[in-house]
């Protein structure tokens, strides 16, 4: 009976210790996981902006990495040490209402008009171009719109072999153009924007977005651009079908756009479900990126950015500021 007792002590004291065991081991491995990714988020560093778009957007559904993009706003605060791990490696940016009309995702109408860009901000597309396509005198993109038209433009030829298209913009019914864009859009004064058309038969012609020249419907958002008001859309934009109106709108937003199906104002719509604490996350050529929507409130309202440099803000032009990121 005595030598059974000893037995039972000795497996006992054997499953304390290795309990013991187990839970320090845990322990230790949850310290060292928010350390790792506290290290993380102060050293990761990413300069530049978004590569050109192979036409491929990958979903994540669960993701922990930090992330950073090019920083064109300025850092007003340091997040609070009270919100924890939420808030390292971010800061606070106070954004003023004005700045709503202002990023490549602003939607722009009568009664939301648009941000006008001042000329620093601007480049002359005919001086600019390439040579794979013409640009009409007095047209002016920004200059990340600009550099990814002639891209577009060199992909074009190098498809079809054609160097066919011209490019001008239309912001007024009395423009020499108009014929050849029968509609003016608030949005052709924010530097986003062109319109396409044809030379052929020694004239300026309708680009009706068919023929070997539908190239540029099929391929724009590889290079950053959206067909702003596509077919099937008038419903959500309020606008026939334009396959002459092009958008630039950024590589990343393009190809979720043309993978999901959707239109600008139903995009911005889609992304407003996803925050700061629920961000959408997605890779684009094998690059991590994250977008989330932050509401507008009142005069000012507190946005929280990568403390490093890297990020981009646009607003829709209604409420909403949309933060992109890379990963």
């Amino acid at each position: 009976m005595k030598d059974e007792k000893r037995v039972r002590i000795r497996w006992r004291g054997l499953g304390m210790a290795a309990c013991i065991i187990a839970g320090c081991a845990y322990i230790c491995s949850g310290f060292s996981r928010d350390l790792f990714s506290k290290d993380i988020n102060e050293i990761v560093e990413v300069h530049g902006s978004f590569l050109n778009s192979d036409g491929y957007v990958e979903q994540i559904e669960d993701s922990t990495s930090p992330w950073t993009l090019e920083n064109g706003q300025e850092e007003t605060a340091a997040a609070p040490a009270a919100d924890g791990v939420k808030y390292v490696g971010y800061s606070e940016l106070s954004l003023d209402r004005s700045n709503l009309a202002k990023g490549a995702l602003a939607l722009a109408d009568e009664e939301h008009p648009s941000d006008i860009l001042s000329g620093n901000q601007l480049v002359d597309v005919e001086g600019f171009s390439n040579e794979f396509y013409t640009a009409i005198s007095g047209i002016y993109l920004r200059r990340d719109a600009a550099e990814a038209l002639n891209r577009l433009m060199a992909g074009y030829n190098k498809a079809t072999g054609l160097s066919d298209f011209v490019v001008y913009s239309t912001t007024e019914e009395s423009d020499d153009y108009s014929s050849l864009c029968p509609r003016v859009f608030e949005e052709s004064k924010s530097g986003y924007t062109v319109d396409l058309a044809l030379y052929g038969y020694g004239s300026l012609i309708t680009y009706d977005g068919k023929d070997r020249e539908s190239w540029i419907i099929d391929h724009c958002h590889e290079y950053g651009f959206i067909v702003r008001y596509p077919s099937g859309k008038e419903d959500k934009t309020g606008q026939k079908y334009c396959p002459w109106h092009l958008r630039y709108v950024g590589d990343l937003h393009a190809v979720i756009m043309h993978d999901k199906g959707l239109c600008l104002e139903e995009y911005i719509d889609y992304m407003k479900e996803y925050t700061f604490e629920e961000p959408f996350e997605c890779s684009l050529n094998g690059s991590g990126r994250m977008i989330y929507c932050v509401p507008a409130e009142g005069n000012s309202t507190v946005v929280h950015v990568p403390r490093s440099e890297g990020y981009e803000i646009s607003g829709d032009n209604r409420d909403t500021y949309i933060v992109t990121a890379r990963k």
